[in-house]
């Protein structure tokens, strides 16, 4: 999935961007006409641009006296690149390794910085990049997204595709990359002005361990007629093939020398062909708990995740002994729990090492029951039977066990949906639970009568929310 962001707010951000861009007071101690020459240029504050490549922008040369002038036009030639939110410098005289000046460039780049991705252009996307490089040297896989800088790579990019003998109007804009939030949600994107082709077929090369109908069943599933670019095509195999492979222990495998061409007529899209290196397989290590001061507990948990040593790495049981250890330590009360595999891979040994880092997190505890649709001596029975406690630790799969305890029991007649509501409390650390009985629906109702007129001897009909004589007395757990 992806999206356009709206042009105003691209504007907007390229508005904010030029009206922080800026440069402080310079500081020269010296005449810049002192005669002595700068000795050497250094960088601060940058993260993602290396030092060089600022260096090789400002054009500034040692050697010479330095002169404001020119520093001067080195910070606008830095402003212009639109990387920068802001920009100082400074020369200062230094006596060794022999007179002259050291010179001192101050920058803060722009934040966020988006992933740079083509689509349109199926195995060019290197090729592009290179091009990009050469044309731009700031250019590192990442870029802020301002308009001005993105018109000018995609005028670029439509210089790249004229010169390959396909002229075309190139756009670029932000996308969406489908993660939930964060900057990395985001890239820049250059694609020609007309709608991508779909993905049709995928062929495989190197696959040992899975048949290539299996493996195109399962990527089939996502990738078919969807439209294609490198970068999304890589994260869909990463997503459905890998974790195929490290179920059965192979968690070095990746994919390379992904390459597309138009499937022949009458099929319309792209044929992808995909090398797939499997590596070697591995074995579990040691199996390990961490977040747990108890040893009795961490050797409990260890047990509950049942992966034995020596064993292939199998990571869709480890993935499932995750989800184990969570449900049990939030059925425990620990609401907000959370459970991680961290491996250890050791290519020598060909071995993993898997431990389960836990967090419980705050306990929370159950605090109050309301029961709505009941009259009341049904709502009596139902709060005699709940096994819950105030103070208790509380287990956020109770209530839904609960309520499908009391409909297989019968206990109600003609009962309908029933559901259950949880209020938590993240600063109290407890609980509220609402109970909800309905009366049966119609269709229910209709099902209900059809059933009893082909029933020779059917019982007395009763008003929907009546309680049954035939009631357990025991809480239910």
């Amino acid at each position: 999935m992806r999206f356009v962001l709206p042009a105003l707010l691209v504007l907007g951000l390229t508005s904010a961007i030029a009206q922080t861009t800026r440069s402080r007071k310079s500081t020269a101690t010296t005449p810049d006409n002192f005669g002595l020459p700068l000795l050497s240029i250094t960088v601060s504050g940058n993260d993602k641009v290396p030092s060089a490549t600022i260096l090789k922008i400002a054009g500034i040369k040692t050697g010479v006296p330095p002169e404001k002038e020119a520093f001067e036009t080195a910070r606008q030639r830095l402003t212009d690149t639109g990387f920068f939110e802001s920009i100082a410098y400074r020369y200062d005289p230094v006596a060794k390794p022999k007179p002259g000046y050291a010179a001192k460039f101050e920058v803060k780049e722009v934040t966020p910085l988006y992933k740079v991705q083509f689509a349109g252009w199926p195995g060019k996307d290197k090729e592009i990049a290179d091009y990009l490089s050469s044309r731009d040297p700031l250019y590192v896989g990442e870029a802020p997204p301002t308009k001005a800088l993105i018109d000018r790579w995609a005028g670029y990019v439509s210089t790249w595709a004229a010169a390959q003998n396909k002229p075309v109007k190139v756009i670029g804009k932000i996308v969406s990359l489908g993660n939930p939030t964060g900057d990395a949600a985001f890239a820049i994107q250059f694609q020609p002005d007309q709608p991508l082709p779909a993905v049709a077929r995928v062929d495989f090369d190197g696959n040992e361990v899975f048949e290539e109908p299996q493996l195109q069943k399962s990527i089939g599933m996502v990738a078919y007629g969807l439209p294609y670019t490198e970068q999304n095509f890589l994260d869909m195999l990463n997503s459905q093939l890998k974790p195929m492979y490290e179920a059965k222990g192979y968690l070095r495998v990746h994919f390379k020398d992904i390459s597309a061409e138009p499937v022949p007529p009458p099929v319309k899209g792209l044929l992808v062909h995909v090398k797939i290196v499997e590596e070697s397989q591995y074995k579990l290590g040691r199996v390990r708990v961490s977040g747990i001061e108890d040893d009795d507990e961490r050797g409990a948990f260890v047990h509950m995740a049942a992966l034995k040593s020596g064993t292939v790495a199998n990571f869709d049981a480890v993935n499932q002994a995750v989800e184990k250890i969570k449900k049990s330590i939030v059925h425990e009360g620990y609401y907000e729990g959370t459970v991680e595999a961290e491996r250890s891979i050791n290519d020598a040994t060909k071995t993993v090492d898997v431990t389960f880092k836990i967090n419980r997190g705050s306990l929370y505890t159950f605090d109050r029951l309301t029961i709505t649709g009941l009259d009341m001596e049904g709502e009596t029975a139902v709060r005699k039977m709940w096994g819950e406690k105030m103070g208790d630790p509380f287990n956020p799969d109770y209530p839904n066990h609960f309520l499908a305890e009391v409909k297989s029991a019968g206990l109600f007649d003609y009962m309908g949906p029933t559901k259950a509501e949880v209020k938590t409390d993240s600063q109290a650390h407890n609980a509220d639970v609402t109970l909800i009985f309905l009366p049966e629906t119609q269709e229910e109702k209709d099902k209900r009568m059809k059933k009893q007129r082909r029933t020779a001897g059917s019982g007395p009909m009763f008003t929907a929310s009546r309680f049954t004589t035939s009631t357990a007395t025991g809480p239910i757990r």
